[in-house]
């Protein structure tokens, strides 16, 4: 069975900011569902451990639209991005891509680049 992480080895690894607990979590099980195709691979326990620690930075991290280039006030509401997204978008992913066992836990996103905190609605009604 591949080697695990916790929540408290990714919030010394990353930043995270006020993500709760739970959400990292389920960026930790989702790490977790690529532990079949990094067994198969005969990597240590720290080589996997480290993959995961990126994975899971990465999406954290990623951001679907790029960098914000501009922004104005809030009566402006007026955004612009540049830069790469997905994968690419930062360093975290970046690195994993060229991890061993990156590709297999880049595979657990399927055609999603961040499994996490796209879009929020919130109903002041």
């Amino acid at each position: 069975m591949a080697a695990t992480i916790t929540v408290e080895e990714v919030k010394a690894f990353v930043g995270t900011g006020s993500t709760p607990d739970f959400a990292i979590q389920g960026l930790i099980d989702t790490a977790n569902g690529a532990d079949a195709c990094l067994d198969g691979l005969g990597l240590t326990d720290d080589q996997v451990k480290s993959a995961k620690l990126y994975f899971v930075a990465y999406q954290l991290t990623a951001s679907s639209r790029g960098d914000v280039t501009s922004e104005s006030t809030k009566a402006g509401a007026s955004r612009s991005y540049s830069g790469a997204t997905g994968i690419d978008g930062n360093g975290y992913g970046q690195t994993l891509q060229l991890m061993a066992g990156g590709q297999c836990l880049i595979s657990q996103l399927g055609n999603q680049y961040s499994a996490f905190f796209d879009v929020i609605v919130v109903n002041n009604a």
